[in-house]
């Protein structure tokens, strides 16, 4: 029987250790390739899950609500609805008033209202920086006693010797009032409208309007002559000057901003002549003209219209022979010729030259 011979148990080994002897051995060597495409793919999966993570907590963000921060301060009783426009603010909560309505007569068939109104706001408006209360011009409208609604300005017009504060949109504090003009334009024959401001509230403020005419003289001078027995109002910058001409000439007053006649752009002047034949103002021109009669190129010159003042008919000549251009009024009084001069110092008259000319005629008067 042949021998049995013992055998050693087979040591066992992992799988780690199996490589490590092979990695040291130097007699077998595992064969590795090389893969260049390996990284440039593993940046490219890479960089696409970054960048879709950060879209998606962007988005995440962007669903969260920001509960708004309390501030300081009273909480207004009242919160009228605010709506923005153009121009500004149109708001409830706002107190008007009509402080002054005037007419300006104006040529054509329409004359001008001129309104002056005051705001006061009475609530506060939720609106940011402390800001309360406002209003816009557009809220305004005016309407006749037959309901036609008249045309607003929005180009305010410059209306002489009146003062205008067109008014203007800004923000207003509780309590606190502001006050400017809004500017219609109205017919000749009617004298009665209703002023209406809208706000966004649907609160309408309804005002009885009839305006007073408006006297550009109102605050002018008044010179009063006893003697001659009249009066004539001149600007409240100018002051009145009596100039002797002679025992039978009589006295010349001048009107106007200085003495120094150098230092006058233009000035008024009055006169009064004897009349011991009563003549008329056309008369009176007549005879007056009868000296330049061979003078054809002054004649050619001379302009003459009929007018009215005081309620005389009277006799208005320009282009008389005179050391700068003049434009000159003769009205009758019993045996006297009154005589209203507007004289230009130096150059050619302007309308606004005549227009105070005008406006001093229309308030001249005799003494009763």
């Amino acid at each position: 029987m042949p021998e049995e011979i013992p055998t050693q148990p087979e040591e066992t080994k992992t799988v780690t250790e199996v490589v490590s002897e092979i990695e040291k051995s130097p007699e077998v060597q595992v064969p590795v390739k090389s893969k260049p495409w390996l990284k440039p793919l593993l940046f490219s999966i890479l960089g696409i899950i970054l960048a879709g993570g950060l879209v998606f907590a962007g988005y995440k963000l962007s669903q969260k609500k920001v509960s708004p921060q309390p501030t300081e301060g009273p909480t207004p009783a009242i919160s009228p609805e605010v709506t923005p426009s153009a121009g500004g603010y149109r708001i409830a909560g706002i107190d008007l008033a009509v402080n002054k309505a005037l007419r300006v007569e104006r040529k054509g068939d329409k004359d001008l209202l001129v309104l002056t109104v005051t705001f006061a706001a009475n609530v506060e408006c939720p609106l940011p920086g402390g800001a309360v209360c406002g209003y816009d011009i557009r809220g305004f409208r005016l309407v006749d006693e037959e309901g036609f609604v008249q045309d607003m300005l929005f180009s305010f017009p410059t209306i002489k010797y009146l003062t205008t504060n067109p008014i203007s949109q800004r923000i207003l504090k509780l309590g606190e009032k502001d006050k400017g003009d809004v500017f219609f334009e109205i017919p000749k024959d009617k004298n009665k409208f209703f002023l209406t401001y809208s706000s966004v509230g649907e609160t309408t403020e309804k005002i009885s309007i009839e305006p007073e005419l408006f006297d550009p003289t109102a605050n002018w001078k008044t010179y009063t002559n006893t003697k001659y027995g009249y009066s004539i109002r001149y600007p409240k910058e100018w002051q009145s000057f009596e100039v002797k001409e002679g025992p039978e000439a009589g006295i010349r007053v001048d009107f106007a901003e200085s003495e120094s006649f150098s230092e006058r752009e233009y000035w008024v002047w009055t006169k009064v002549n004897n009349n011991p034949d009563g003549l008329s103002a056309k008369q009176w021109v007549d005879k007056l003209l009868l000296q330049y009669s061979d003078q054809q190129a002054v004649i050619a010159g001379i302009k003459r219209e009929k007018d009215s003042v005081a309620d005389v008919e009277a006799e208005r000549v320009t282009g008389l022979p005179a050391m700068t251009e003049i434009v000159s009024v003769f009205i009758p009084k019993e045996k006297n010729i009154y005589e209203i001069v507007l004289q230009k110092g130096v150059g050619i008259l302007s309308s606004e030259n005549k227009d105070t000319f005008n406006l001093m005629l229309s308030t001249f008067r005799f003494s009763e």
